[in-house]
């Protein structure tokens, strides 16, 4: 078959033409009429393919009305609506142009968008120095703040630091016065006992007390006594506490070393022997003597010339060494080699040292060493209990007030020295306290005891003569009847009775024959009878001398009293107020009175008590020799 060649142009109108981006077509003559190098067996080939889908389009056509509604709906929708391109034949140079137009049009996209981009950049980094303006001009206002204050806080912490430099110089200055103008080494011993007392009454340097307390107690056993030397900073640092008076023994624990170095620096730093510049030379003559005896008797001589401070701080310095002698099994020092150690800070000769040592526990006979109980404090955890530890502590505390008021007295004024003084009176208010309560306990007792004493005699000799009495009419009766046994006596028959009845002519006693049974209790019955006859005459003259003695002293006190009637008289408005004070010791000296008046009562008891048992025991002797 053949067929026509279509009108191009009016069957195909949109083959030569191009959609561009706007929608509107765009024919391929206009761009360069590259169709015309196109062959025509490929424009043949291109109507064709157009033929054919435009007769499968007028096919589809044709069965529209025969579509299902689903197909309707789908033609109907806008979306799915397929909008007809036209056919384009390309080529390399379009291609090209198409890229470089793109490129361009990216280009200037992409400058475009540099710019905004520029733009608000420029704007950010605007802003942002704005604000870094006035951050930085914030920051300036508030440093100028800050420096403002720190100047002012620099200014408060100067005059605090100088407050602070001021009181620390005063203290310190304070503490150095105390360490340079009463030291406790260096000094002579009677200085150093009274800047350094020990509170208990014993008049040594506190330095000494504590080192052979130390030792007497951790070293008497150990080979390094003596013989080890402590690490000199150390040894300065305990110097300067005992100096300044700050050493506490919870916190500065001494050691072996440390007592040893402590002892030999204070007998060292003396400035003259513990046995006196004046007496040293006798003491090293005696030391020469050979008999021992006579050293002896010369040492005692020549240490009752020494001050007391001297002697009871050498009879301590000796019997602590003694100790240390006595213990050479374990700690290898004998008489000699303590002698070689500790003659030179004694400052005497190695030969009197050991003199001395042979001699000390007779020439101190009466010296014992007792460990030192400081004063309590406030960390201590509990007051004494009983009224007499009471009053041993009261005496401990008053004499550190004591010593801490003459220091203060004397310019060595410090903080702690302050806070100590209100310490110990803290301490003394409480133990006085806790001693009037007791002394509250014994005033009740003492009222009970004055209600039962008054039924009581208050002669109590006389009772007991009364006892005797009884005793020896009980004595009678019962001899009575053992005579009265005997009816020969009775009936004037004393020939017949002379074998069972006869008197002792050395003793006096009436005896029977020792066959008789009641011969032991006859004589125990007299014998008791003769005790109790020589004790009865004691106490009898016992009372006689004690009326005698009462009758003194009532004579006394009626002058006494006549006496203080005429000084009433002229002083009245002067002793108003000394009387009541004097009404007080007397109530207090009554009651004392009734307390030992009752305890008098006990120990009467007691006696007669004891010398009945004493009584029997001689009995018993004298039942030996019949």
């Amino acid at each position: 078959m053949d067929f026509d060649s279509p009108d191009v142009e009016k069957d195909f109108p949109g083959l030569y033409a191009s959609e561009g981006a706007d929608g509107k077509a765009k024919t391929i003559s206009d761009s360069e009429g590259d169709h015309d190098k196109l062959s025509k067996k490929d424009l043949l080939i291109g109507r064709r393919k157009d033929k054919k889908e435009k007769s499968k389009d007028r096919g589809y056509a044709a069965l529209e009305g025969e579509s299902s509604p689903e197909e309707e709906l789908d033609a109907k929708s806008p979306s799915k609506a397929k909008k007809s391109k036209a056919f384009k034949f390309t080529s390399s140079k379009s291609k090209e142009k198409r890229e470089k137009s793109r490129d361009k049009e990216k280009c200037e996209k992409d400058g475009k968008d540099e710019e905004k981009s520029k733009e608000k950049s420029d704007k950010e980094k605007n802003t942002e120095k704005d604000r870094d303006k006035d951050k930085d001009h914030k920051k300036k206002e508030r440093k100028e703040k800050d420096k403002k204050e720190k100047s002012k806080d620099k200014d408060k912490d100067k005059d605090r630091k100088e407050k602070k430099e001021k009181t620390k110089q005063s203290s310190i200055t304070s503490e150095e016065a105390l360490e340079l103008g009463s030291p406790v080494f260096g000094v002579s011993v009677s200085l150093a006992t009274e800047r350094s007392r020990c509170h208990d009454g014993v008049d040594i340097p506190l330095v000494i007390r504590d080192c052979i307390d130390y030792l007497q107690e951790h070293a008497l056993k150990s080979e390094q006594i003596y013989r080890i030397e402590p690490m000199k900073t150390r040894l300065l640092h305990y110097k300067r506490l005992y100096n300044n008076r700050e050493r506490q023994p919870e916190t500065d624990e001494l050691d072996l070393p440390m007592a040893c170095g402590l002892m030999k620096l204070f007998l060292r730093e003396l400035p003259e022997p513990i046995l006196t510049t004046d007496l040293i030379a006798y003491f090293e003559e005696v030391g020469s003597y050979p008999q021992v005896s006579r050293q002896q008797e010369e040492l005692e001589q020549l240490l009752e010339l020494l001050p007391s401070c001297n002697k009871t701080l050498l009879s301590w310095i000796l019997l602590h060494f003694d100790a240390v002698i006595q213990h050479e099994k374990w700690n290898k020092m004998n008489a000699q080699s303590l002698a070689m150690l500790l003659s030179p800070p004694l400052q005497m000769s190695h030969r009197l040292l050991v003199g001395l040592l042979c001699h000390c526990s007779t020439m101190f006979a009466d010296v014992k060493l007792i460990k030192y109980i400081p004063p309590l404090t406030a960390s201590s955890p509990m007051l004494p209990d009983t009224p007499k530890e009471i009053q041993i502590e009261l005496r401990k505390q008053e004499s550190l007030l004591n010593q801490i008021h003459s220091e203060m007295n004397a310019g060595f004024v410090s903080k702690k020295r302050e806070e100590q003084l209100w310490e110990v009176q803290r301490i003394i208010t409480q133990l006085k306290r806790k001693l009037r309560s007791f002394e509250k306990k014994q005033e009740k007792s003492v009222e009970e005891l004055e209600i039962s004493t008054n039924s009581l005699e208050t002669n109590d000799v006389v009772n007991v003569v009364q006892q005797l009495d009884e005793d020896e009419d009980s004595i009678r009766e019962s001899i009575d009847p053992l005579i009265s046994c005997n009816s020969p006596l009775n009936n004037n028959s004393i020939n017949d009775s002379a074998d069972d009845f006869y008197v002792d002519q050395d003793s006096g006693f009436l005896l029977v024959s020792k066959a008789h049974p009641d011969y032991p209790k006859l004589i125990r019955l007299q014998l008791e009878n003769q005790e109790f006859l020589t004790w009865k005459g004691q106490l009898q003259a016992r009372i006689s001398a004690e009326r005698a003695e009462i009758l003194r002293l009532k004579q006394m006190l009626q002058q006494a009293t006549a006496k203080n009637l005429k000084l009433k008289l002229d002083n009245n408005s002067s002793e108003e107020l000394a009387i009541e004070d004097y009404e007080r010791i007397v109530e207090q000296y009554i009651k004392e009175n009734t307390l030992l008046e009752h305890k008098k009562q006990m120990l009467s008891k007691e006696i007669f008590e004891e010398k009945k048992q004493c009584i029997a025991l001689q009995v018993e002797i004298a039942m030996q020799q019949f």
